[in-house]
């Protein structure tokens, strides 16, 4: 008897230091893999510059949001340091939300548009090689988009000196709305939406630039995500409230705007028909009316400015932050 119990005990104590061993052994391999993953930014090699892109690229989390843009923000402001090409490294990537691939897709086209050189490495994630192929980034080889939320998705861009209001008829935007909603053109919520979109786009052409700026492409992204049909619009413009002292004397009659998210919230909640002059002013007011009935919610960026509006009782958030270098609207909708 006492040697069985003895042999017991052995056994405990052997059980015991090898679960001790095999935790020890997971806590150095995790890290190692932490040590591993290269850190967020520039990296430069012999032949190129190599970008090591964050976690999550995405602009809906208020952190996540503050990583991206502060990282994107820093590449576009020296763009010289790019000449002999660039390196896209995905290695930490684990998700690219709808409004992240729009800021990326942006990035990349303007690299574009400097004769810059690109390569891709470090792409670990079957999902972020799908999303980067699927947006038209990532080229060199054939990718089979399967994931239903990344299938649904549609990508769009327009260069403003070949757009005119005519480019977005019907055929274009109750395909993108069929796509990704699957809303028959004859239903009340296709229509209202319908309303919405041609609006955006069209502010677009008219405001999104100034006369220097030789970027002359904007986007839109839709598709479904967390249960929402998800649409942004997205452009490399002079920003809401530039583009609010561009027109100041023909439209409205305050001198209290300080910043963008001033302007966007300002615009949101007031109904500017009794003052507005040629036609301007209500487009922002006519976005939350029509979002609002459809039950959805608004996320506007503008440079050092972000505005939120929430399905319950249109309650407006307004943050004078997030650099972003142009404009970003972005609204959803339940599915339901």
């Amino acid at each position: 008897m006492r040697k069985k119990k003895e042999k017991y005990l052995q056994f405990l104590q052997w059980s015991l230091n090898r679960c001790q061993k095999i935790e020890r052994q997971k806590r150095k391999k995790k890290n190692r893999k932490k040590r591993s993953m290269p850190k967020a930014g520039i990296k430069y090699t012999n032949d190129a510059i190599k970008i090591i892109f964050p976690v999550i690229i995405d602009l809906y989390s208020s952190k996540r949001c503050e990583e991206t843009l502060n990282f994107f923000n820093q590449e576009y402001n020296d763009i010289e340091k790019y000449t002999n090409g660039v390196i896209f490294d995905f290695s930490n990537v684990k998700e690219i939300s709808l409004s992240g691939g729009i800021v990326l897709r942006c990035f990349y086209d303007f690299l574009l548009s400097k004769h810059t050189k690109i390569k891709f490495d470090g792409i670990k994630r079957d999902k972020v090689k799908q999303i980067l192929y699927h947006i038209e980034i990532f080229k060199e080889e054939k990718v089979i988009v399967n994931q239903k939320d990344i299938s649904r998705w549609t990508i769009k861009h327009w260069n403003r000196k070949e757009t005119t209001k005519k480019k977005f008829g019907n055929d274009i935007i109750s395909e993108i709305i069929k796509t990704t909603t699957g809303w028959g053109e004859q239903s009340p919520m296709h229509k209202r939406l319908y309303e919405v979109i041609p609006e955006i786009l069209v502010n677009c052409i008219q405001h999104a630039y100034n006369d220097d700026d030789n970027f002359q492409l904007f986007y839109l992204f839709s598709g479904v995500a967390s249960n929402k049909y998800v649409f942004c619009v997205f452009d490399r413009g002079i920003g809401f409230k530039a583009t609010y002292e561009k027109w100041q004397k023909d439209c409205f009659e305050f001198n209290d705007i300080l910043n963008d998210g001033d302007y966007i919230k300002y615009s949101i909640q007031m109904d500017h028909s009794s003052i507005r002059k040629k036609g301007r002013g209500n487009g922002l007011f006519t976005l939350k009316e029509n979002i609002s009935k459809l039950g959805g919610a608004i996320l506007i960026y503008s440079y050092k400015g972000k505005v939120e509006v929430s399905k319950k009782r249109d309650e407006i958030k307004s943050e004078n932050r997030y650099p972003l270098l142009g404009s970003m609207v972005q609204f959803e909708i339940p599915i339901t």
